[in-house]
């Protein structure tokens, strides 16, 4: 009897011991093929394990995953490295700043540059996709001056005079043009006389070019 009572005990602690490996993640019935997501407001599409290149101040948001089979749901798109104010863990629908709104501490590979989008439901991971930034690079800027327009390359030293009237027009960068987003600073270079003109994408400083300014 007391055989019995103790394969009983046995039983039921084996039980215990193997219930919990029930709520491991299941393998996936269906893969990911790719995500959507709008840089800048252009709709790109990277498939699975695959990099976006981007570059830092970009504004993105994720709009959509796709599955082998199309008739297959996604519960969550999930950008590591970004919280959503509502604390969702699904990023979908939600444009971000790049710069301003993704914790570089949270890349993949400790470099801040490179990032996971994790498609998945709540027990199944689909795959993923990366986000690699690059810095903001000047190739040349337009500047008005007086009223007309010149062009000057990311080393080149810009001379005015005094008196002359000077306007950013546009420039060219490894990023598109939107003037709402640059702006820029003059300010002395040092005690040579020289001035610096910095330009910013957002907050974050991208271009320095020297002014060299003679009397009128």
């Amino acid at each position: 009897m007391q055989a019995k009572h103790a394969l009983w005990l046995l039983f039921i602690l084996l039980s215990a011991s193997v219930e919990p490996c029930l709520a491991v993640v299941r393998p996936a019935q269906h893969s990911l093929e790719g995500v959507e997501i709008l840089v800048n407001g252009k709709s790109q599409r990277i498939g699975k394990d695959q990099t976006l290149e981007l570059v830092w101040g970009d504004r993105l948001q994720v709009k959509a995953a796709y599955l082998s089979d199309a008739e297959a749901s996604v519960d969550i798109v999930n950008l590591v490295g970004y919280r959503a104010q509502s604390g969702s863990a699904d990023d979908r629908g939600t444009e971000l700043q790049s710069d301003r709104e993704l914790n570089r501490d949270w890349s993949h590979d400790g470099s801040g540059r490179l990032f996971r989008v994790n498609v998945r439901n709540k027990d199944q991971f689909f795959g993923r996709v990366y986000l690699h930034f690059s810095d903001p690079e000047l190739v040349s800027v337009d500047l008005e001056i007086n009223g007309k327009t010149h062009r000057y390359m990311a080393h080149d030293d810009i001379r005015l005079k005094k008196s002359d009237r000077l306007r950013l027009a546009s420039l060219q960068a490894n990023f598109p043009f939107r003037p709402d987003e640059i702006s820029y600073e003059i300010k002395p270079e040092d005690d040579s006389g020289a001035f610096l003109l910095l330009l910013f994408r957002h907050d974050q400083a991208f271009a320095r070019l020297r002014m060299l300014i003679s009397p009128p």
